[in-house]
């Protein structure tokens, strides 16, 4: 009879990022770095009823202190206009952000033309050499202003074969026009990995170039934007031989 043991090695988790903003103020962290002050305030018993609050729920614990956030580097203001105009525009505080966006055809059968992509491409890439799947999704205890207004699509993603760390938030006009602010080190995703095992999260200041390389298979294959699957297919038998090879960081700092 096989007894199998299980890996007690930390799964390390290399964060790179060309901007400064992003570096020095808003690394991508624990959730337990980021449990709201509004809750830190909440008593552990209600002062009338004598029940006991939120304070106690094992729940919200669990949902911070076994999972990473990536804050906002930056201070985002949106305006969502009426549905008659059915449009939205933004502001963002400094110049590294990237706002891209998916036609509503393109998901038609949910958007149904009137909700809208707003896709915010932080400034991150991620890079693990083992394929550990991560859930996202909002952290609306640290988001009560707004996020009746802006909602992230979940998913599941894994950082072995793709690096990128794209948001992909949904607004919808509604009949009044509607602006908010979200301020700097707003949690806005939350990932939570599908294993047991710890994670060791270490950050890297690249320049901007080669970040971009790292987001198509390290600069190490050909990528066809007409045969995207052709290229899936080759960036992970690279990674795979790469993984086994190499342990070390991509890169330790700026050049």
């Amino acid at each position: 009879m096989k007894i199998f043991k299980k890996n007690k090695e930390p799964l390390i988790m290399d964060c790179y990022t060309h901007s400064t903003y992003a570096y020095n103020h808003a690394k991508i962290s624990f959730g337990k770095d980021y449990i709201p002050d509004w809750w830190k305030n909440t008593p552990q018993k209600c002062p009338v009823s004598g029940k006991s609050t939120i304070k106690n729920c094992r729940a919200f614990s669990e949902y911070h202190n076994s999972g990473i956030v990536v804050p906002l580097w930056g201070e985002l203001e949106i305006e969502i206009s009426s549905i008659k105009e059915n449009t939205y525009k933004w502001e963002f505080s400094n110049k590294d952000i990237d706002v891209q966006q998916h036609l509503t055809d393109q998901w038609d059968g949910f958007s149904q033309g009137k909700r809208h992509n707003f896709k915010l491409i932080s400034p991150w890439a991620i890079k693990m050499r083992e394929a550990i799947r991560f859930s996202y999704s909002q952290p609306i205890w640290s988001q009560k202003e707004f996020f009746e207004h802006f909602t992230i699509l979940p998913g599941v993603l894994e950082f072995k074969y793709q690096s990128s760390v794209e948001l992909n938030y949904i607004v919808c006009p509604k009949k009044e026009k509607v602006v908010f602010r979200i301020p700097a080190l707003t949690p806005m995703v939350m990932m939570h990995p599908m294993t047991e095992r710890k994670i060791q999260i270490r950050h890297h200041l690249m320049n901007k170039e080669d970040l971009s390389v790292l987001h198509h298979g390290g600069g190490m294959v050909f990528r066809d934007n007409n045969n995207m699957a052709s290229f899936y297919k080759s960036r992970k038998i690279f990674w795979d031989k790469a993984d086994k090879i190499n342990s070390a960081p991509l890169t330790k700092k700026a050049r």
